[in-house]
């Protein structure tokens, strides 16, 4: 016979049984070696170029 499953708190009890259709199936590892947000942001020129005063 298996031994019940233990939880470390209420919100992990939470996520595991009462909701679990909410996870989103990542471990931290897959979080932390995510490579979708690393590109660089190119800009072609200043957007507030206009605004800028160069009469000083």
């Amino acid at each position: 016979m298996a031994f019940p499953k233990t939880f470390q708190s209420f919100a992990e009890f939470e996520r595991e049984i009462i909701h679990p259709h909410t996870r989103m199936g990542l471990s931290l590892e897959d979080i932390v070696e995510d490579t979708s947000f690393d590109a660089e942001v190119e800009v072609d020129s200043d957007p507030f170029e206009s605004m800028r005063d160069d009469a000083y």
